[in-house]
């Protein structure tokens, strides 16, 4: 990579790109993919990202490069997030969401709980501010990244 002066492009989401779909101590998450591009061309777009598409069906996950905006693509897919596990609240919005009464057949029920559970933990993470520690987080990696490929740039200009 370095011979070629190749960066790799962190993802504005998620980490892995495929995974066993196992659950608990037996599922193994990897990062198979990446995308590597050129240093001088991400001197001149300055607003390169990559994304990792969802998927429910495969065990691979695509990786798309985007340069310049990324186009709004609507809302995104609702994920569980671990950090929550560690506050009791959560568990109060959730029973209070799931003990909401719903008329209907069982699906409609099942459905219509599992999306009142989940506007009340988004309204909880955003008001939380979890997710802007997240990206706080992924902005000062993708800093020390940028950091680092310009000193051994530097470093091997001077030897």
């Amino acid at each position: 990579m370095e011979q070629h002066n190749l960066i790799d492009i962190l993802r504005n989401n998620g980490k892995y790109t495929w995974s066993n779909k196992r659950v608990g101590k037996s599922n193994i998450k990897e990062r198979l993919d990446r995308i590597l591009i050129q240093e001088n061309i991400v001197a001149v777009h300055s607003s390169i990202k990559s994304k990792v598409l969802h998927t429910t069906t495969s065990d691979h996950k695509s990786v798309i490069l985007v340069m310049g905006k990324m186009e709004n693509q609507g809302p995104l897919a609702f994920r569980y997030n671990s950090i929550w596990d560690s506050n009791g609240e959560i568990n109060e919005l959730v029973k209070e969401a799931w003990e909401t009464r719903v008329i209907g057949p069982p699906q409609y029920i099942w459905e219509t709980k599992l999306k009142n559970a989940r506007i009340k933990l988004k309204e909880w993470a955003r008001a939380n501010e979890i997710n802007k520690k997240r990206k706080k987080n992924y902005n000062r990696k993708w800093t020390a990244c940028k950091l680092k490929k310009k000193t051994k740039k530097k470093a091997s200009k001077i030897s």
